[in-house]
C-alpha cells in the first residue's frame, strides 16, 4: 500500500470518528442532564428529562404511561418504545398502575399508583402531528423535519403547521397554531418571532384589526338607533302619565312637594358624587396597572390575527411581561414556564453538555488511540474496521430486507462470530507481518 493509498484511508477513519462525535455530541444534548443509571421518580416532577412509551408494556387500548431513561435501558430492555425526546413537569410511570400489574419497576419498585399530576398527549401512543401518523412513517414519502412546539409539546410536520419555518431553521422555539389560539395575548408579541417562508401552508388565514373593527361598528350602531328609538319613545309615554297625573294633584300642598323636592335633588347630589368618586377611583387604579403592564401597549399596536404556527428568536421569553395581572393571565392558561428561560431546550441541552465535558467522547478515545499506533498498526485497525463495516452493513440488510427488528442479542451474535472467525484468521498468510524483512 502506497503512502497516498493509506493517507486517503487514514482521512476516511477521521471522518468516521467525527461523525460517531457529532452523533455523540447530539445524544449527550438530549441525555447528558438525564439520569441513566438510576429511576427519576424519587426527584419528584422534572422540569425537564427524557422520556420513553413502552408499546410492548402498554398497548394502544390502554392509558399512557412514560418511563425515564434509566427504566428504559433497564426495565424496558429489548421491548419497543416510542421515543419522546423530553416532556416538562413530569414523574416516572415505570411499574405504577398504569402498568397493571404486568410488571415492576427494577429501579425504583416501591411508587404511589399513579403521578396526577402528569399530563399525556398522543406521543404516547407512537403518533404525532395534526395527521396523527407515526414518526417515521413508513407511508410517508416526503421527506420533512418535525418540530416540536413549546407550549403543547406535541411534534409536527413543517407543512401542516400553518406557515412554513424560516429559511434554514432561523428560529429558537415554535408555538403551533392550535396553542396560539389558546393563549391569544401571545398575538401581541409577534415582533419577537422570526418571518416564516413566504410560501405559506394551506391553512392559514390573516385577520386584519380593520376588518374586525368594522364588524363591531356595525353591530355597535344597530344597537345604538335600537336603543335610541326605545328611550325616546319611553320618555313620551312618561310625558304623558306626568301630565295626566299632575291634573288630579293640583291641590295638594305646595310646600310638600317642595319640601320632597328639595330633599330629593340633594340625595342625588350626594349620592351622584359618590358615584363619580367611586368611578374616578376604579379608573385611576386601572391606568396605573395599564402602565405597568407591557402587554396591555402592546396590545394597543396589534394590526393583524395570525391563526397559524409562529417561531421564535433566541430571548424572546425575556421580552414577556411579568407583572402580576400577566402572571395571572399565564397560570390561568397553564402556560407560566414562559417566563423561564430554564425551560427552553437549548438550555436543557447546555445542561447535558456541560455534565458530559469533562468526559472523553470515543471520537477523542478513538484519535488518542490511532495517534498512538505505528504505521503498520493504523493499516491494520484501518483494514479492520472497514472488514466490519462491511460485514455489519450486509448483516443488517437482511433484518431490513425481512422487516426484522434488530434487538441488542442479534448485535452481540454478529460480534460474537465476527471474533471467532478473527481467531480462525490469527496466523494465516493474510495477516499484517509486524517484522518487515
Amino acid at each position: 500500500m502506497d503512502k497516498g493509498e493509506l493517507g486517503e484511508d487514514v482521512v476516511s477513519m477521521v471522518d468516521v470518528l467525527q461523525e460517531d462525535n457529532d452523533l455523540e455530541e447530539e445524544a449527550n444534548a438530549v441525555f447528558g442532564d438525564s439520569d441513566d443509571q438510576h429511576c427519576t421518580y424519587p426527584k419528584g416532577y422534572l422540569s425537564r428529562q427524557a422520556l420513553y412509551s413502552c408499546s410492548t408494556c402498554i398497548p394502544a387500548t390502554s392509558e399512557p404511561a412514560g418511563v425515564c431513561l434509566a427504566c428504559s435501558l433497564t426495565c424496558h430492555d429489548g421491548h419497543e418504545l416510542y421515543e419522546l425526546y423530553t416532556k416538562r413537569n413530569f414523574r416516572c410511570d415505570c411499574g405504577n398502575s398504569r402498568f397493571k400489574g404486568i410488571m415492576k419497576c427494577k429501579l425504583c419498585p416501591d411508587k404511589d399508583k399513579t403521578n396526577s399530576k402528569n399530563s399525556y398527549n398522543q406521543n404516547f401512543k407512537g403518533v404525532y402531528c395534526t395527521c396523527h401518523k407515526p414518526y417515521p412513517d413508513p407511508e410517508d414519502e416526503i421527506e420533512d423535519e418535525m418540530i416540536q412546539c413549546v407550549v403543547c409539546e406535541d411534534w409536527y410536520h413543517s407543512r401542516h403547521l400553518g406557515s412554513l419555518p424560516p429559511a434554514e431553521g432561523d428560529f429558537q422555539e415554535m408555538i403551533c397554531d392550535a396553542c396560539m389560539e389558546r393563549c391569544p395575548f401571545l398575538q401581541a408579541y409577534l415582533s419577537l418571532s422570526a418571518p416564516s417562508q413566504t410560501g405559506l401552508g394551506p391553512s392559514q388565514q390573516v385577520i386584519t384589526k380593520e376588518e374586525k373593527d368594522f364588524t363591531v361598528d356595525v353591530v355597535k350602531s344597530e344597537k345604538t338607533e335600537s336603543t335610541k328609538a326605545e328611550a325616546e319613545s319611553e320618555a313620551n309615554d312618561v310625558k304623558t302619565r306626568d301630565n295626566q297625573t299632575s291634573c288630579g294633584k293640583e291641590a295638594e300642598s305646595k310646600q310638600t312637594v317642595s319640601s320632597l323636592s328639595s330633599s330629593d335633588e340633594t340625595k342625588k347630589q350626594v349620592n351622584g358624587e359618590e358615584d363619580e368618586s367611586k368611578k374616578d377611583a376604579v379608573k385611576n387604579e386601572q391606568r396605573a396597572a395599564e402602565c405597568d403592564c407591557k402587554l396591555f401597549q402592546l396590545q394597543a399596536s396589534i394590526t393583524e390575527i395570525r391563526s397559524a404556527a409562529s417561531f421564535w428568536n433566541t430571548g424572546w421569553r425575556c421580552q414577556l411581561c411579568t407583572c402580576n395581572s400577566c402572571k395571572d393571565l399565564y397560570s390561568s392558561l397553564g402556560v407560566s414556564f414562559l417566563m423561564d428561560e430554564q425551560d427552553t431546550i437549548v438550555a436543557y441541552e447546555e445542561r447535558g453538555k456541560q455534565a458530559q465535558a469533562s468526559k472523553m467522547t470515543s471520537y477523542e478515545s478513538g484519535m488518542q488511540a490511532l495517534e498512538g499506533m505505528g504505521r503498520i498498526n493504523q493499516v491494520e485497525a484501518i483494514h479492520g474496521y472497514n472488514d466490519m463495516k462491511n460485514e455489519l452493513t450486509d448483516y443488517l440488510r437482511e433484518f431490513a430486507d425481512q422487516g426484522k427488528v434488530v434487538t441488542s442479542e442479534d448485535i452481540k451474535s454478529f460480534f460474537d462470530s465476527m471474533q471467532s472467525r478473527k481467531r480462525q484468521r490469527t496466523g494465516s498468510a493474510s495477516t499484517i507481518q509486524y517484522q518487515c524483512k
